[in-house]
C-alpha cells in the first residue's frame, strides 16, 4: 500500500508527462498501470486523492465478529476455525481477535534466552553425576533437546554422556595415551 505523498507524487508526475503510464512507472518503480489508473481517476472526479485510504473489507462487521467467537469458544485453534466457517486466512483472524478482543488470545510462551555463563552453567550440572537431564530441562525452562544441542555443539557429538563400562575401556587407554604425550612435551 502505498502512503498519500506516493500516490500525490505519482500522480503529479504523471500529469507531467503527458499521462504516459510507461514513463511515470518507469521513473518511479511503482505502482501498477491499474493503481495508477485508479488514482487518476479518483483524482479527475474529486480533484485530489483522499488521505485516509482504506482497502474495504469483504468481510462484514458480523462475519468478523462470529469468526472471533468461534475461535474462542471452540480451542483457539485458528485452522479449525478457518476450516469450519471457509474464511478468512491466519492472518486476518488473528488481527480480527486482536482488535475485538484485545490481550483476550493465548500467546505461547516465549523462548528462554541464555547467554553463554547461563549455558555453562547448565552444560556443568548436566555432566554431573545421577543428573535427571529431564528434570534439569525443567527447572531452567529448556527442552531437553536444547539440552542435548548445547552439549553436541559445545562438546563434540562423539563425546559421551557417561563414562559406562562399554567405552570405559576405549577412554581409559585414549585418556593414558594423552597422559603419555602431555608428559613428552613437559620434559
Amino acid at each position: 500500500m502505498f502512503s498519500h505523498e506516493e500516490r500525490v507524487k505519482a500522480i503529479q508526475l504523471f500529469l507531467k508527462y503527458d499521462c504516459s503510464y510507461a514513463a511515470t512507472i518507469h521513473e518511479l518503480g511503482y505502482p501498477s498501470v491499474g493503481a495508477l489508473r485508479k488514482w487518476y481517476k479518483e483524482y479527475l472526479i474529486s480533484g485530489e486523492l483522499h488521505s485516509d485510504y482504506q482497502k474495504k473489507s469483504k468481510y462484514s462487521e458480523e462475519q468478523k465478529q462470529i469468526a472471533v467467537n468461534h475461535y474462542f469458544e471452540y480451542g483457539q485453534c485458528y485452522a479449525r476455525t478457518i476450516r469450519l466457517l471457509g474464511y478468512p486466512n491466519r492472518e486476518s483472524l488473528r488481527q480480527w481477535c486482536e482488535e475485538l478482543a484485545p490481550g483476550a488470545r493465548k500467546l505461547r510462551k516465549s523462548a528462554v534466552q541464555l547467554n553463554q555463563d547461563q549455558k555453562d552453567d547448565v552444560l556443568r550440572k548436566f555432566y554431573k553425576p545421577r543428573t535427571n537431564r529431564k528434570k534439569l530441562a525443567k527447572d531452567e525452562g529448556i527442552s531437553r533437546g536444547s539440552l542435548y544441542q548445547w552439549k553436541k555443539t559445545f562438546l563434540g557429538k562423539d563425546l559421551p554422556l557417561r563414562m559406562t563400562s562399554k567405552n570405559q575401556g576405549k577412554q581409559k587407554e585414549l585418556l593414558l595415551k594423552e597422559v603419555e604425550e602431555l608428559q613428552k612435551q613437559v620434559h
